[in-house]
C-alpha cells in the first residue's frame, strides 16, 4: 500500500476514535524552557491525549541546540517518565528541525516590517521559486510592493524559505503551541500564511518573546471591560460605522485574553468577513441582553466570511479558540462593565 494511502487511512481512523485533530508544537525545548509559564508535561499529556498526530518543530544542532534524540529525553523527563504516556505521545508525533530566524531579519530589525508586508514577500518568493531575498531583481522588488523593502539593501538580510514550506501543507487548520509567540512561532505562521495556510493558537500553551510585533489593543481605541462567566477580558469598542467596518484589520496579533467588541443600535441578522484580517478569530454573537446566541470561527482574509444566524446586538471577536479554552458557550451572558 502506498505511504500516502496507509497514511490517509490512519488519519481517518484516529478521526472515527474522536481525536482532536492536529496539533503543530514550535520550540518546546530546553534552550527555552525558562520561557514557559505553563507546565511542559501538561502540555505534553494533553498532545498525546487529545490529539491525532502532533508535529515537533525545534532549533538543532546546527544551532548548537538539542538534537531529535536529546529532545525526545527531554520530554520523556517532563512526562515523569511515565512510558505509558511518553510511547503515547511518540507514537503520534514526527519531529522536523526547522532551522531558526529564516524572515526574523525583517521582523526584528529597526525598521520592522509589518506582518502583511512579511507575508507578501515570502508569497512572492514561493510563487517564483527564489529561496533567497538576496536573488531578487530589482524588477522583483518592485513587483512585491512593499515600500520599506530596498533592492540596494538587500544584501544586509538573512532571508530565506526553509525546507519546512515543504511539511507545512500537511498540516494546515492544526492547533498551534509553542513560542515565542511574536518570533519563531510568528515565522511559521507567516510561512503557512503566504502557502494560504492557516493555524489555531492554543493560548494556554503558548509562551510569550520579544513584543516587537505589538501584542496590545489600539492604544486610541475606546476600551470597556466585559466578563464572561466571572472571566473578565478587556475589549475595543466598535460602536460607530468607521470602527465597526475597520474591525480587526491589518492587526498583526491580538492578546490572548482580550478582543473586540462590536456594538450595533439595534438586533438584527450580521454577516462578518476577515478582509485584510491575518488573525483567526471566533465570534460570539449575542442579544441585546448580551445573551450568546452562537458562536463561530473565522480565518484569515475569508471574505464570504459568516452570519450570525439570529438577531444580534453585540457580536464579540476573541483570537481563535479563546471560548473553548475557557469552557464560553452558547447561554452565556456577556456581562459589560465600561
Amino acid at each position: 500500500m502506498p505511504n500516502l494511502l496507509r497514511e490517509y487511512i490512519r488519519v481517518l481512523l484516529e478521526q472515527e476514535q474522536g481525536s482532536k485533530g492536529s496539533l503543530v508544537v514550535v520550540d518546546i525545548q530546553p534552550e527555552y524552557e525558562s520561557n514557559t509559564p505553563f507546565d511542559i508535561g501538561d502540555m505534553l499529556r494533553t498532545a498525546a491525549d487529545s490529539y491525532s498526530r502532533v508535529l515537533f518543530l525545534y532549533n538543532g544542532p546546527d544551532l548548537g541546540m538539542i538534537d531529535e534524540s536529546g529532545l525526545k529525553n527531554f520530554y520523556f523527563e517532563k512526562l515523569n517518565y511515565d512510558e505509558e504516556a511518553f510511547n503515547e505521545l511518540l507514537s503520534k508525533s514526527k519531529f522536523f528541525d526547522k532551522g531558526y530566524g529564516f524572515f526574523r531579519d525583517v521582523m526584528d530589525s529597526d525598521l520592522c516590517f509589518d506582518r502583511s508586508s512579511v507575508i507578501k514577500i515570502v508569497k512572492y518568493m514561493i510563487d517564483n521559486d527564489y529561496r533567497d531575498i538576496r536573488d531578487l531583481e530589482e524588477e522583483d522588488v518592485e513587483s512585491i510592493g512593499v515600500s520599506e523593502l530596498l533592492f540596494d539593501d538587500l544584501e544586509d538580510y538573512g532571508f530565506y524559505i526553509p525546507d519546512l514550506e515543504e511539511v507545512l501543507p500537511n498540516w494546515s487548520g492544526s492547533d498551534i503551541a509553542g513560542g515565542a509567540r511574536n518570533e519563531c512561532l510568528a515565522e511559521v505562521e507567516i510561512l503557512g500564511a503566504a502557502q494560504g495556510l492557516s493555524f489555531n493558537q492554543v493560548g494556554r500553551f503558548i509562551y510569550e518573546g520579544d513584543n516587537r510585533y505589538t501584542d496590545r489593543l489600539n492604544e486610541g481605541s475606546e476600551r470597556a471591560v466585559v466578563s464572561i462567566n466571572g472571566m473578565p477580558m478587556e475589549v475595543e469598542l466598535a460602536s460607530d460605522n468607521k470602527t465597526r467596518l475597520k474591525g480587526l484589520m491589518h492587526r498583526e496579533s491580538l492578546p490572548y485574553d482580550a478582543g473586540m467588541l462590536f456594538v450595533f443600535p439595534d438586533a438584527a441578522e450580521r454577516s462578518f468577513h476577515m478582509r485584510d484580517t491575518h488573525v483567526p478569530l471566533s465570534i460570539a454573537f449575542a442579544d441585546s441582553s448580551g445573551k450568546i446566541k452562537t458562536v463561530k470561527d473565522m480565518y484569515p482574509y475569508d471574505e464570504e466570511g459568516v452570519t450570525s444566524d439570529c438577531d444580534a446586538a453585540y457580536a464579540l471577536e476573541v483570537n481563535q479558540g479563546y471560548f473553548d479554552d475557557n469552557g464560553i458557550t452558547i447561554g452565556d451572558i456577556i456581562n459589560i462593565e465600561r
